[in-house]
Order: structure tokens, then C-alpha cells, then sequence
């Protein structure tokens, strides 16, 4: 049997292990304690001891582990009391390539599992929602994930990548109004509803267009006196009489 107890103490993990038998001779065949502390994040540091009982063979293991960037490592070293040492590297790199500049993505995380999207912001000048040679990318812009604000941003192409997305579910993906540097900017698109895939990066984009405002009063003019009328619809039409906006007049007439 294995007997396994942890516990949290002051920012460290402590793990105990201790392996048995049960029989004729009962005995305890191996232990071993192990602590971890993390330094900062996405890195580690962990410390152990173990014993086997047989051999009375005891071993001291030290590791130091990086999970954040463009690539992970893990070095281990190990001494055991009979003289033997051990040292091992590993190097853990992922690999994708983004759909928009075709240029490869590193990530000290597995990829392949989890879903991911590449985004690029435009400021669509002759809204066409395309983004033509002459349109300039917007940097610095974030977006919301399912209604929460994301710590990704677009860079300078206007690009910005979005990943551990969970796969197979509904995901909610909008451009965070706040972020944009003018306040007359507004996205042609709300947002994409989008199911990521496992190792697929999705492809979306954001239009941008420069918006203005209109305002005014509505009056009924009778006997040269003018009068606010409230309550009345009023819709926008663009050049082909469509209704591109509506709102409705306050009670001065002010709208």
C-alpha cells in the first residue's frame, strides 16, 4: 500500500510518501518528502529526500523548474548516498503558427490541446469591413473573453493572440471599448461566438470605424413659436434610405 500526505504551509508544498507492506512481514519498503516552493511565476524550485529500506540507499533530489514564455525547462540534479549523481535537462518547447503573418508562435505550454484565436484590429476607413493597403492597424487594444477583460494586446501589425481557450464549448470573444485610444472608435462587429478547436488557431477580425454623433431638438413651429416635441422616433438613413440608427426624442424635444 502508499500512505500519501500534503499540505500547504507559508507559500511551500510538503508531500510525504511512505510505501508498505502488509503480510506475514509487514514492512515499510520506501519514504520519501518533497517541498516546492514557487519564486515567482511560472517558476520553481523544489527539494527531496527519499529512502529505500531494502538498501538503506538514501538519495537528495534539488530541481528548478521554468513553465512561462516562449519555452519551459526543468534541471534536476539527484545525489545519492552510494556515490551516485545524477543531473537532467529538459527543454519543453510548442510550436503554431499564426494564421494572419504566418509566423511561428513559441509557448512554454502544451498547444495542442487547448484552443486558441488570432485576432487583428483595423481602422476600416471605407468600411468594407476588408483591410486594404492603405488602413492602418490599431496597437494596443484588448479584448473581453465571455464577459471578462483578457491581459492580451495587439501589437504593433494589430495583432493579438488569445490562447488556453477551452476547447469544444462556446466561447464569447469582443474588443474591450476601453482599451481604444479614441473614444469616437467603434467595432463593426459585436463580438464572435466561436467553439475552439484542439490545436486550432481561429482567425478573426475586428473592423473599426471612426464614429461621430448627431444631435439636435425637434419643435413644432406655430405662430413663430417654437415648441419641443418628446416622444418621437427619428431614424438615420444611410444613401441607400436604409435605417442605420434610431432614437427617440426626450420630452424638450431634444434628441
Amino acid at each position: 500500500g502508499t500512505l500519501n500526505i500534503s499540505r500547504w504551509v507559508q507559500g511551500m508544498s510538503l508531500r510525504s510518501q511512505l510505501n508498505y507492506t502488509l503480510g506475514s512481514e509487514s514492512d515499510i519498503t520506501s519514504m520519501a518528502l518533497t517541498t516546492g516552493k514557487p519564486l515567482s511565476e511560472g517558476y520553481r524550485m523544489t527539494l527531496g529526500v527519499s529512502q529505500i529500506s531494502a538498501s538503506q540507499k538514501t538519495t537528495y533530489t534539488g530541481g528548478f523548474t521554468k513553465n512561462q514564455g516562449g519555452y519551459g525547462m526543468g534541471v534536476n540534479a539527484s545525489y545519492a548516498d552510494t556515490g551516485e549523481v545524477t543531473l537532467s535537462i529538459q527543454l519543453i518547447v510548442a510550436m503554431g503558427q499564426d494564421p494572419h503573418q504566418k509566423d511561428w508562435l513559441l509557448n512554454a505550454r502544451p498547444m495542442a490541446s487547448e484552443g486558441a484565436a488570432s485576432i487583428r484590429l483595423f481602422l476600416d476607413d471605407n468600411n468594407n469591413s476588408v483591410m486594404d493597403d492603405h488602413e492602418l492597424p490599431i496597437s494596443g487594444a484588448g479584448f473581453t473573453v465571455n464577459g471578462g477583460r483578457h491581459r492580451a494586446r495587439t501589437n504593433a501589425a494589430g495583432i493579438a493572440h488569445i490562447d488556453r481557450l477551452p476547447v469544444r464549448k462556446s466561447v464569447d470573444i469582443g474588443v474591450d471599448i476601453a482599451t481604444l485610444e479614441d473614444p469616437q472608435w467603434s467595432s463593426q462587429v459585436v463580438g464572435f461566438n466561436l467553439v475552439p478547436r484542439p490545436g486550432t488557431m481561429a482567425e478573426l477580425e475586428f473592423p473599426v470605424s471612426l464614429t461621430t454623433e448627431i444631435d439636435g431638438t425637434v419643435y413644432l413651429l406655430e405662430n413663430d413659436v417654437e415648441r419641443g416635441i418628446g416622444d418621437l422616433d427619428l431614424e438615420l438613413l444611410n444613401d441607400q434610405h436604409e435605417v442605420v440608427g434610431k432614437t427617440t426624442s426626450g420630452w424638450d424635444g431634444f434628441y
